[in-house]
């Protein structure tokens, strides 16, 4: 049959994998903000469709910015809403009665115990946002952290243990169904984009990684060799050589490289 094996896909698992790493390494109960649809419409279906991690709460940031979110915040009993719906600050929706993204942190950061993550970015400029608020790598999001939390504070070893955990989780969804064949998926699909995006986090791993080892590294003595973080500047190295080695590779390479 012409054109069979560009239509056939049967074996197109791709979206559902990455829902899969996007949902398991959550923590339990988290809250998760998406802002594009590849994510949103994987996540959900893997929640709504076949009830997995139904424990995590996902919003759309885009759908929260209309005025009719009202009539679903009886949805979401657990959170709350300082206002009708998402907007920009300092413009009339705002003084109305909407509420910026710093602003819903503000109302829910406590009750969910800090297990807030984004993917994708929020929708408009929030300078109480960036300025209370910071964003840490984890595996295919971001982790939203306090800049006053004693807690969000840590070596680059511990951040390097605790992503590697999450990292070994995503890589082990992704290598059910492998990347998508680039022959097959070019960059005008879908599909292709699963195995950009898997490659931009890795590096956002490895960079925010360098950044923790490279800083504690300058604050020791400038005689003496930065042994405590000599893992965490090797690996951050090793994961950046990785990226660009197979990022235009085909296939999950990463088994032996994300093992401690």
């Amino acid at each position: 049959l012409r054109n069979y094996s560009a239509s056939n896909q049967k074996d197109n698992y791709h979206f559902h994998s990455y829902g899969l790493s996007v949902l398991e390494p959550l923590p339990r109960n988290s809250l998760i903000f998406i802002n594009y649809d590849q994510q949103w419409t994987s996540v959900r279906y893997m929640q709504e469709c076949e009830g997995h991690r139904t424990d995590v709460t996902s919003i759309n940031l885009s759908m929260m910015s209309y005025s009719w979110w009202i009539s679903k915040r009886h949805l979401y009993t657990h959170l709350t809403f300082p206002g009708t719906h998402y907007t920009q600050e300092n413009t009339q929706q705002w003084l109305d009665g909407g509420f910026t993204f710093s602003e819903l942190l503000d109302a829910n950061y406590d009750r969910t115990e800090g297990n807030i993550f984004i993917g994708g970015f929020p929708n408009f400029e929030d300078t109480s946002y960036r300025r209370d608020y910071e964003e840490i790598p984890y595996g295919l999001v971001r982790r939203i952290v306090r800049k006053s939390d004693e807690k969000k504070d840590m070596s680059a070893e511990k951040f390097r243990g605790y992503s590697l955990e999450v990292w070994k989780i995503v890589a082990s969804k992704h290598a059910v169904s492998g990347f998508p064949d680039r022959n097959k998926y070019g960059m005008d699909t879908w599909e292709w984009t699963v195995g950009r995006e898997f490659y931009d986090h890795l590096i956002e791993r490895a960079t925010h990684l360098l950044d923790l080892a490279v800083t504690a590294a300058s604050h020791q003595h400038p005689h003496r060799l930065p042994t405590t973080n000599l893992r965490s500047l090797a690996e951050a190295a090793a994961w950046l050589e990785l990226a660009s080695a197979n990022d235009k590779s085909n296939e999950v390479g990463q088994g032996a490289a994300l093992n401690p």
